[in-house]
């Protein structure tokens, strides 16, 4: 009989099952699967991500995370691949075995301060657990890049079978018109501002050719389109600060269908906001976004990112940090078989 291994399916960037964004997760603490293991595992799953737990190469690091797409490719943006496994392993009590928990205050919570392993980057992670077991897991995305500037917005309105006037928004009293690709983490992503929720969800990006000709046009490395829209602002419980609020949506040539929730471009959204002036964030100030995606898939998802602005950092790069936060739940467990190591992918 072929060996097996466990695996779990986590509906990330929500807590009702069958909506967030599916991830499979295999906790491989002995590294016992080869990467063309992980790759044929990866595409019976046929998920958007498969995300590998394994021990940290680099020093410092508690967990090393290695996630595939279902055509092979590897990739390390800290999104819901990285978040999701997280979200797992604190789920699971794994976290104890490894990292030291804080309990600041009379409130029950649990803090674990750590880094995670993607790629060959250690980036910082903080995960809090209630006293009823609830999570919500805090990944530091990369400090932002700004590259190109689309320079045909009527050729991307004709790919996305809208017009040229309804690429861009106003907002806090600036007009958004720039589609620019930006990034917090190894991925990079085109971003759109569109005109309102009824464009955005109008929008039917079948022709995978003319997507990718409109974001090579801008950025060879560029991976994905990231379209967005603002949203009446949401009311803080905590502290009564009206935070933002956009709708998303997101194609790539690479994925069979919309993605539900795209961590590493809600990240570079918050980044790129910021740096045309729209968020405004003060140094030594944090403010923080919401994200609503997966609407026109039947999975919602909901993303806050933070952008923190050091003392001494300028508007845009320098001395910014984006962290991306969110729960999840388990909808499913079992066991999958392990690749002979004779079987190609």
């Amino acid at each position: 009989m072929s060996r097996t291994i466990p695996f779990s399916i986590v509906d990330v960037f929500s807590s009702t099952a069958f909506k967030g964004n599916p991830l499979a997760v295999i906790d491989d603490p002995s590294s016992t699967l080869s990467t063309t293991q992980m790759q044929l595992i990866t595409r019976q799953f046929n998920l958007s991500e498969t995300t590998f737990i394994n021990p940290p190469t680099t020093p410092n690091a508690a967990f090393r995370l290695r996630s595939f797409l279902p055509d092979g490719k590897e990739v390390f943006g800290a999104g819901h691949n990285s978040l999701g496994a997280l979200w797992w392993l604190a789920k699971h009590g794994n976290l104890q075995d490894t990292v030291d928990a804080t309990n600041e205050g009379d409130d029950g919570m649990l803090r674990f301060n750590f880094t995670q392993q993607m790629g060959q980057e250690a980036l910082p992670v903080s995960i809090v657990k209630g006293p009823y077991g609830e999570l919500a897991v805090t990944l530091q995305q990369e400090p932002p890049q700004y590259y190109g500037i689309h320079n045909n917005l009527a050729s991307l309105a004709q790919t996305l079978g809208i017009d040229e006037h309804d690429i861009g928004f106003e907002f806090g009293g600036k007009a958004i018109t720039d589609a620019q690709v930006v990034s917090t983490s190894s991925s990079r992503h085109l971003l759109v501002p569109i005109a309102n929720a009824t464009v955005l969800n109008s929008i039917k990006m079948t022709d995978r050719d003319a997507l990718l000709r409109e974001m090579i046009s801008v950025d060879p490395l560029a991976y994905g389109l990231y379209l967005f829209t603002p949203s009446p602002p949401i009311t803080s419980a905590k502290d009564g600060a009206r935070n933002p609020v956009f709708q998303a949506r997101f194609f790539s040539p690479g994925m069979a269908g919309e993605d539900p929730a795209t961590g590493s471009a809600a990240g570079p959204l918050a980044a790129y906001m910021q740096n045309v002036g729209a968020l405004s964030v003060k140094r030594g100030e944090t403010m923080a976004i919401s994200v609503l995606q997966g609407l026109r898939v039947g999975r919602a998802c909901l993303l806050t990112v933070s952008v923190e602005r050091g003392e001494n950092g300028d508007s845009a790069g320098d001395g910014i940090n984006i962290s991306i936060s969110g729960g999840g739940v388990e909808v499913m467990t079992g066991d999958v078989a392990v690749p002979g190591e004779a079987v190609e992918f």
